[in-house]
């Protein structure tokens, strides 16, 4: 959600009672007062992304983020990103399953000309012992989050699933996606790989 400035009526308008006229200025003064001029203000993105059919232990894409080569050197922002979720070996109606719950984090720094780039290291915050309906049959040994940096507009965020057991099928991959971003003249965007 970003800041949405608003404005205040014709003073003849009656659909807006005095008050009202002086909300919206106080308003835009707190506003001021408390985060200081701010030409681009801070916003958060939040997105829903899956894959399906990851293969053992290979480095899936699972989602992207991009920002925008604006014009003139004009690309300068930060974001913070958090992941969480679930990561699953064998689910389905009539299958034995493993879970574990997910989340990691990282953020990121992108000069005004799009030259400098720089990702931190992903920061695993939790991930739960595995859970599964029958042990033997399916389990999941590790599960790693990483980011790569396709250019310095395209981060690509990967998932490498070690699932084992005595029937090993695939992973499944299911996040809901957190990115705080300051700075950019037009926010991240996130897509879903699957």
């Amino acid at each position: 959600m970003t800041w949405t400035t608003r404005s205040n009526d014709d003073p003849g308008d009656v659909g807006r009672a005095a008050d009202q006229q002086a909300s919206v200025g106080n308003e835009l003064h707190l506003h001021g007062a408390i985060l200081g001029p701010v030409a681009k203000p801070p916003g958060i993105v939040r997105q829903w992304v899956q894959r399906t059919g990851l293969q053992d232990n290979t480095a899936t894409e699972i989602f992207t983020i991009t920002t925008i080569n604006e014009t003139g050197d004009n690309d300068a922002g930060v974001y913070g990103v958090v992941v969480e979720g679930i990561v699953a070996h064998g689910i389905g109606p009539t299958l034995e399953a493993a879970v574990a719950s997910f989340r990691a984090q990282f953020a990121r720094a992108l000069n005004g000309a799009a030259s400098a780039g720089n990702n931190s290291a992903v920061v695993e915050s939790s991930e739960t012992a595995v859970a599964a309906s029958t042990v033997a049959t399916k389990g999941i040994a590790t599960i790693t989050m990483t980011v790569v940096e396709t250019s310095e507009y395209v981060q690509s965020v990967k998932f490498q699933v070690d699932i084992n057991g005595t029937t090993v099928t695939t992973a499944d991959v299911y996040l809901m996606v957190s990115l705080t971003y300051a700075g950019f003249t037009t926010p991240p965007a996130i897509v879903s790989a699957g």
